[in-house]
């Protein structure tokens, strides 16, 4: 349902719109990202109910070191929070996340007709996260820490609304290989200890087309060409 509502949404701005875009320049800077907020309240049982927030921001730019070839850097932010809420005993859980992430990428164009390119992104980058959890039947507390790496591959399909603006879509981490390790240290009124852990992964995947399937927006800032030049 989403490729099909993709696929349209492409040919209506092919139907509406003669812009062309030609090769990508050497200078020319990419920017994009993306920002999320999201709050609700479910109630899960007839006496249980949770609340939760979620935020997150993930800003990337990159230049053109060569025709159609980009190389970039990209930060982010993720922030959520639950909150269990049991009126049968009454008491509440609270569990709260941050994870920060860096990396740098490397994307190629291939320029097609009428606006159209297709890419590949290759990312490689980072991730620090700390969780901590506090509940009150039993009495306990959680705290966890930990860091990843990844590496991961992207390709993607991209049309030049204007000069300025790329509408694009792509699969979200077709190839990838990851490498994580974590430290969480229970406390409770039962007991106490500390679980460590670390793991590695790598997947290729075609499968579950609809969870890696993205729409998105790009802005170009491109360099004048020199005087004489087209």
């Amino acid at each position: 349902m989403k490729t099909n509502v993709l696929l349209f949404s492409i040919l209506a701005c092919c139907t509406f719109t003669s812009f062309a875009q030609n090769s990508f320049r050497k200078g020319d800077i990419l920017l994009g990202g993306g920002i999320n907020f999201s709050s609700a309240t479910i109630d899960e049982t007839s006496f249980q109910q949770r609340r939760y927030t979620t935020f997150s921001i993930l800003p990337a730019a990159g230049i053109a070191i060569r025709e159609n070839l980009f190389v970039g850097v990209s930060l982010g932010y993720a922030y959520s929070k639950n909150l269990y809420l049991n009126s049968n005993p009454g008491y509440q859980d609270s569990v709260k996340a941050n994870r920060y992430t860096y990396g740098i990428f490397v994307r190629k164009y291939k320029p097609l007709k009428y606006g159209f390119s297709i890419f590949l992104q290759g990312d490689f980058g980072g991730s620090n996260f700390t969780e901590k959890t506090i509940g009150q039947n039993p009495q306990y507390k959680y705290k966890g820490t930990g860091f990843g790496i990844n590496a991961t591959l992207t390709p993607g399909i991209s049309y030049s609304l204007t000069h300025r603006l790329q509408l694009e879509s792509g699969f979200s981490n077709i190839v990838q290989v990851s490498y994580n390790q974590s430290k969480s240290i229970n406390n409770s009124s039962l007991q106490s200890y500390v679980t460590k852990s670390t793991g590695f992964n790598a997947s290729a995947s075609l499968s579950n087309f609809s969870s890696q399937l993205y729409v998105g927006f790009r802005l170009l800032l491109q360099k004048k060409p020199k005087a004489g030049t087209s």
